[in-house]
């Protein structure tokens, strides 16, 4: 997704287990914050996103490509 996602968006989560290929959890949220973090190596930005599960009531940081969207959100 080339703008990524807002704050007060409605999203699918799924969780994976350490191998990266079987799902382990999925279920949807809100996303609260985008998290964005810098490289020095190749000035790269790599973000993620904070999550609000209603599922188990917590909230969780997620990549993108574990995300995807309901509805947009209002800001």
């Amino acid at each position: 997704m080339p703008d990524g996602f807002q704050k007060g968006d409605l999203v699918q989560w799924h969780e994976l287990y350490a191998d990266g290929y079987d799902v382990r959890d999925v279920g949807d949220g809100v996303v609260l914050k985008r998290l964005s973090h810098n490289f020095k190596i190749g000035n790269m930005r790599y973000e993620t996103y904070e999550v609000y599960r209603t599922k188990h009531r917590d909230t969780m940081i997620f990549e993108a490509r574990d995300l995807k969207r309901i509805s947009k959100g209002e800001e």
